[in-house]
C-alpha cells in the first residue's frame, strides 16, 4: 500500500529540539563538555587552558539554556499569550554561567561533571568577568527549597529563633564569608583585618547625599577615642566603603581621598592595632560585592532623610544576614515596617525634621561648637592631620561641612554616634546578634524582584503570571484529552 505524501508542514516537524535536546545528567554534561572542546574550540586536553575548559563548560550549559528558551518560544508561538517586556538600566546581571546553572537545576551535575573530569568548577567560575550577588552558605541552611521561587517562604525561618544550634549554624556561616573576605583584603590591599571583628560596610556611589562623611567623622571619632584612652574597652571593627565617583565630580572624588587617607593613618597607627581598621574598596563591581555582601555585619545606609529615592543594595544586605544602621529614608522605611523597629538601628532625622530645621535657618558651625568630637574630627580634616603632605589638601572638605553642608551631616552626628553605640552594645553578644539577623533574612522575602514583577503584572499591566512549568527539552509534552460525555 503506498504511503501518503507529507506535506511540507509534515515535513517541517522533523526540525525539532525534542530530537537533539540531551538529558541533563552528568554523563550527557561530560559528552557534550568533550564536544565543544574538541569541535567548538578545536582543542585537546594537551594545549588547552582553564580559559578553554571554561568555553567548553558554557558552551555545555548554554546548550541546555537554548533548548528551554525554544520550547518557550513554541509555546508562545502555539498559545499566543500577551508578553510584557520589563527593561532596566540598573540591573546589574552578574555572572551569567553560575546563574544559569542555578537557574536551569543544573548546578551540581556541572559540578560533578567537572570533578570526574579532575577539573575544578569554582575556578572556572572565576574566570568569567564580574560575579552575581549570593551567599551560598546561607543557602545550606533553608528550609526546603520554597524560598527559592517565592521568598515569602523565608518567614518560616522565625520559630528558629530560639534554636541555639541554628543561630550558631547562622554565625559559623557569616564567620566563614567573613574569613574570605579576609584574605582577598590581605591579598588585594595588603591590609590585615581581624575577621572576629565587626563588619561595617557602606557600600553605594560616591556622593554628598548618601554621606560617606558622616561615615568618616564616626572612623575618625573613633580613631580619637582610642588614641585618648589607649586602655578603654572597644568593640573590634573594620570600616569598609566602596563605591565610585562620577569622573567630574570633584567633592565625591576628595571624600575617597579623605577616606582613603584617615585608612592609612589609623592602618598604621601601633595605639590603634588591631581593634579598628580602616578599607576603601577599590573598583567597587558586582564580583566584589559577591565577596562583601555575605560578609558584612553591619549595612550603612545613612542618606539625609528625603534624598533617596528608594535604594536596593539594601536589602541585599538584609537577605545576607546584615543588620542595618539608617535613617528612615528610601526603602529603609520598608525594611523597618517589615522587620520592626528593634531590629534595625534607626537614627536621625525625619523628613519632616529636616524640613522643620531648613526652615529656621540650618547652622552648621552651631553644632561644630557644641560638639567637641566634632569639633575635633573637622579640625584634623582642616589642619592637615590626615594629609602631612599637603596641610591644605581636605579643607574644601571641611569649609564645606561648617559652610555649606547641604545634607546636614553635622546635624545628625551626634543621633548617629549614639546608634553606633547601640550597635556596639549588641555586637558584644554573638547570639542575640545572630537572633536580629536570622529575623532580617526571614523578613527580607518582600523585596523579591519576582514579587515586584508579579504585582506590576496584576495591578498594571493587566496580565495574569502563570506557574505551569514546560516540559524540559527532550521529553514529549502531554497532550491533555478530553474526555467525551
Amino acid at each position: 500500500m503506498a504511503s501518503i505524501p507529507q506535506t511540507d508542514v509534515d515535513k517541517r516537524k522533523q526540525i525539532s529540539v525534542r530530537g537533539i535536546a540531551q538529558v541533563e545528567n552528568v554523563t550527557t554534561i561530560k559528552n557534550t563538555f568533550n564536544r565543544h572542546l574538541h569541535y567548538t574550540l578545536v582543542k585537546d586536553r594537551n594545549v588547552s587552558t582553564q580559559r578553554d575548559y571554561y568555553f567548553a563548560l558554557a558552551h555545555t550549559v548554554r546548550d541546555q539554556l537554548v533548548g528551554r528558551w525554544i520550547r518557550t518560544q513554541q509555546h508562545y508561538y502555539e498559545k499566543d499569550p500577551k508578553r510584557v517586556y520589563y527593561l532596566s538600566l540598573e540591573y546589574y546581571m552578574g555572572r551569567t554561567l553560575t546563574n544559569t546553572m542555578v537557574n536551569l537545576g543544573i548546578q551540581s551535575e556541572c559540578d560533578e561533571a567537572m570533578y570526574q573530569l579532575g577539573l575544578d568548577i569554582e575556578e572556572l567560575e572565576d574566570i568569567e568577568e564580574d560575579a552575581g550577588l549570593g551567599n551560598g552558605g546561607l543557602g545550606r541552611l533553608k528550609i526546603g527549597d520554597k524560598f527559592v521561587n517565592d521568598l515569602k517562604f523565608l518567614r518560616e525561618l522565625e520559630p528558629f529563633i530560639d534554636n541555639a544550634g541554628f543561630i550558631k549554624a547562622l554565625l559559623t556561616v557569616k564567620a566563614e564569608n567573613k574569613m574570605k573576605l579576609t584574605n582577598y583584603i590581605e591579598k588585594h590591599y595588603n591590609i590585615t583585618v581581624d575577621p572576629a571583628s565587626m563588619f561595617d560596610v557602606h557600600v553605594k556611589r560616591i556622593h554628598e547625599y548618601k554621606r560617606q562623611l558622616l561615615n568618616c567623622l564616626h572612623v575618625i571619632t573613633m580613631y580619637n577615642r582610642i588614641k585618648k584612652n589607649p586602655n578603654m574597652s572597644f568593640v573590634p571593627r573594620t570600616v569598609m566603603i566602596g563605591g565610585k565617583a562620577a569622573p567630574g565630580y570633584y567633592m565625591a572624588k576628595k571624600i575617597i581621598h579623605l577616606f582613603s587617607s584617615v585608612g592609612r593613618v589609623v592602618n598604621n597607627d601601633p595605639i590603634i592595632g588591631k581593634r579598628l581598621k580602616v578599607v576603601f574598596l577599590e573598583n567597587y563591581r558586582v564580583s566584589l560585592a559577591e565577596k562583601v555582601v555575605p560578609a558584612t555585619d553591619l549595612s550603612e545606609q545613612i542618606s539625609l532623610a528625603g534624598t533617596e529615592a528608594s535604594g536596593t543594595g539594601n536589602m541585599k544586605f538584609m537577605l545576607n544576614g546584615a543588620l542595618t544602621i539608617g535613617t528612615l529614608d528610601g526603602a529603609n522605611v520598608e525594611m523597618m515596617e517589615e522587620v520592626g523597629k528593634d531590629n534595625i538601628f534607626i537614627f536621625g532625622m525625619t523628613v519632616d525634621d529636616v524640613n522643620e530645621l531648613h526652615k529656621k535657618g540650618y547652622n552648621a558651625k552651631e553644632y561644630y561648637e557644641k560638639n567637641a568630637e566634632l569639633k575635633q574630627a573637622i579640625d584634623q580634616i582642616n589642619d592637615g592631620y590626615f594629609s602631612p603632605w599637603d596641610r591644605f589638601c581636605f579643607k574644601d572638605i571641611a569649609d564645606t561641612l561648617l559652610y555649606h553642608d547641604r545634607f546636614c551631616l553635622l546635624a545628625d552626628y551626634e543621633a548617629y554616634i549614639a546608634a553606633q553605640e547601640k550597635v556596639n552594645d549588641l555586637y558584644k553578644n554573638p547570639i542575640a546578634w545572630g537572633k536580629k539577623c536570622l529575623l532580617n533574612i526571614a523578613a527580607s522575602g518582600k523585596f523579591s524582584s519576582d514579587r515586584t514583577i508579579e504585582q506590576y503584572a496584576k495591578e498594571i499591566w493587566n496580565v495574569e503570571p502563570t506557574r505551569d512549568k514546560l516540559p524540559a527539552p527532550h521529553e514529549i509534552p502531554s497532550i491533555k484529552v478530553e474526555k467525551k460525555k
